[in-house]
């Protein structure tokens, strides 16, 4: 059988300039499905030692873009308290190398508790240079260390992506509050001296009863105030001063879309939402409530690959992975993972990992990587074709022009890139076997080497005949990334 999602991907700057000019929506329209036929005949597998081929080290001159996750959660507890930026800046030309072009760095406002990851802000411009809240620096790190984690990233033409935190604040002072007939948390006065925030910046206000979401209980900024809504503009826009590239948008659940669309609109800058939910519809409504301004986690083939990748029985159906993610739908405006601060720590993937990641970095979509599955679980192998780092070679050099379903059977999953030079992904999901079949490749009496593979030894080079057939196979619980050999 053989489905293609006819939607190419271009290279990461064109992505990023289509986004910033709001032609995202007329690119997600242009997506589409078309179906045919393809049988295949097993054939015994073919194998050679893992050592006999190294990997493939060298990057392009315009990568398309790969994105890093610059923290986890409790991450300055590796560190040491207020030194992260500083340890993530010495891992940037390291980032930089392995061919990642952006990252995500965590909140960096001064919250209400210390220690906190930021999710709780208390003064949005306070990057860690006044003492209120139990100190000066944040968790993280003082301002001055942060502007420099901006600079050496630009440097290694890296950029930065703020996680901004934009549905609620925390830490106000007790005051009466007339809007509820009680007294609330919601007098802001930190020692910036930038934000004079009183309860009709939050619900209920004057402007609006209640908005989208609330989260934990903490004071829910009104947008639909003006005063609530310029102050958060200007934050951001505070931002995009430092150096800031990009936006990560807090549970966007909570606030109403126009008021990411207008964010979007005035600062400029690539964008992505938290929409933390399984439903695919939801996440297609909200892409299309925002006009496309900005894009979204794919959170739908999060859990797909989680399920895939913890049942190590291979009871996990292979026939369910092909359109389980957003991306299938609208791939200019997916930003797809594999684990992130929250998953790992409330609800992590515990095994085989590699195939989720054989997935987000051979499909399309913008992929990113979780900063602890890379180096504190190792999963980068920097000297090897079985890991992290090869995988983003593969997406930054093979992976291309729009994707064909070859194969689906409960065990088995083969895709097929199609551009140049385009790629197949075999992906098995039986524990005790290798698994493949003969399929119909673009190549006609070409070699198609193995460029990375992880669950067993390395594929054999295969040659397709004369009309691109060809038999392919991963290791058990494996992958296996062919190409045309010579790249």
């Amino acid at each position: 059988m053989s489905i293609t999602s006819s939607s190419p991907s271009p290279p990461g700057s064109v992505v990023r300039r289509l986004l910033t000019l709001g032609l995202a929506l007329f690119l997600s329209t242009a997506v589409g499905l078309f179906a045919g036929c393809d049988n295949g005949q097993l054939t015994a597998p073919d194998s050679t030692s893992a050592s006999s081929a190294d990997p493939i080290t060298s990057a392009t001159s315009d990568e398309p873009r790969v994105l890093m996750q610059g923290f986890y959660w409790d991450s300055p507890q590796e560190s040491g308290s207020g030194e992260w930026w500083d340890f993530v800046s010495g891992k940037i030309p390291t980032l930089a190398s392995d061919g990642f072009t952006e990252i995500w760095l965590p909140p960096a406002s001064k919250a209400q508790n210390d220690p906190s990851m930021g999710y709780d802000p208390y003064d949005y411009y306070d990057l860690g240079e006044y003492n209120q809240k139990m100190g000066t620096e944040t968790w993280f790190g003082s301002r001055q260390e942060l502007e420099s984690l901006i600079s050496t990233a630009h440097s290694n033409n890296m950029d930065v992506i703020a996680d901004i935190v934009v549905n609620h604040m925390s830490g106000g002072q007790l005051e009466y509050n007339p809007n509820t007939g009680t007294d609330t948390y919601t007098k802001f006065r930190p020692k910036s001296g930038r934000i004079q925030f009183n309860y009709d910046n939050f619900h209920p206000s004057t402007f609006e009863q209640a908005d989208a979401g609330t989260f934990a209980g903490f004071p829910d900024l009104a947008h639909a105030n003006p005063a609530t809504y310029d102050e958060v503009e200007d934050y951001q826009q505070f931002l995009d001063s430092l150096g800031y590239d990009g936006w990560r948008y807090d549970f966007v659940k909570g606030i109403n879309p126009q008021y990411i669309e207008q964010l979007q609109g005035a600062v400029g800058g690539f964008g992505v939402g938290e929409y933390y939910d399984g439903n695919k519809s939801k996440l297609s409504q909200w892409l299309n409530d925002i006009n496309y301004s900005a894009s979204a986690f794919d959170f739908p083939l999060h859990f797909a690959l989680k399920d895939m990748a913890n049942n190590t029985s291979g009871g996990y159906d292979l026939r369910n992975l092909w359109g389980a993610g957003l991306l299938w739908d609208h791939p200019f405006n997916t930003v797809t993972f594999v684990s992130n601060h929250d998953t790992d720590k409330d609800a992590p993937i515990l095994t085989d990992k590699m195939m989720a990641y054989s997935v987000i970095l051979t499909h399309e979509g913008l992929p990113t990587v979780f900063w602890k599955d890379y180096f504190n679980y190792n999963l980068a192998q920097r000297n090897s074709a079985t890991g992290i780092k090869q995988l983003v070679w593969v997406y930054q050099n093979l992976a291309a022009g729009s994707t064909s379903l070859l194969h689906s059977a409960p065990d088995l999953y083969i895709i097929q890139r199609n551009g140049d030079p385009g790629l197949v992904l075999v992906l098995n999901d039986n524990p005790d076997s290798w698994k493949g079949v003969t399929i119909n490749t673009k190549w006609a009496n070409t070699q198609l080497h193995a460029y990375a593979w992880n669950g067993g030894s390395q594929p054999q080079d295969k040659w397709t005949d004369g009309s691109g057939n060809v038999d392919l196979w991963a290791p058990p619980r494996g992958y296996a990334v062919y190409a045309p050999n010579g790249y």
